[in-house]
C-alpha cells in the first residue's frame, strides 16, 4: 500500500481552484519474475488508485473523489538499486485533469 499527498493549483486569489489531496494506491505483481527483471515498463503490475480531493470553491468547500491513473517504468541498476519514473494522471469529471511526473531511486533490502 502506498499513500500519496498531492497539492496542485494556484492560490485562490487568482481565481483558480487550489487542490490538496491524499491518495492511496495498491499494487500487486503477477509473478516474481517482474521483481527480478532488469527493466520493466509498469505494464505487468496492476494498480488501483483513488484520490480524495478537498476543493475550495467560491461557494464553499466540497469533497470530490477523483481517479489517479499511473504509468511507471523502472530499471534495476544493480542487485539493490532501482531507478523509477512515474506519470500520474488525475482524472476528474470536469476540465481540471492534472499530470504529475515523478522520478526517483530505490534500494531493495
Amino acid at each position: 500500500m502506498r499513500r500519496t499527498i498531492i497539492a496542485t493549483g494556484l492560490p485562490r486569489k487568482s481565481g483558480r481552484i487550489s487542490r490538496c489531496s491524499i491518495g492511496a494506491s495498491a499494487w500487486y505483481f503477477e509473478s516474481r519474475g517482474y521483481l527480478q527483471a532488469r527493466a520493466n515498463d509498469g505494464q505487468s503490475p496492476a494498480s488501483v488508485n483513488t484520490v480524495t480531493y478537498s476543493l475550495g470553491a467560491a461557494d464553499g468547500a466540497q469533497n470530490v473523489v477523483a481517479g489517479l491513473r499511473t504509468k511507471s517504468a523502472a530499471y534495476r541498476v544493480s542487485d539493490h538499486w532501482i531507478g523509477r519514473i512515474s506519470w500520474h494522471r488525475v482524472v476528474t469529471g470536469y476540465d481540471r485533469d492534472s499530470d504529475i511526473f515523478l522520478a526517483g531511486v530505490g534500494y531493495k533490502f
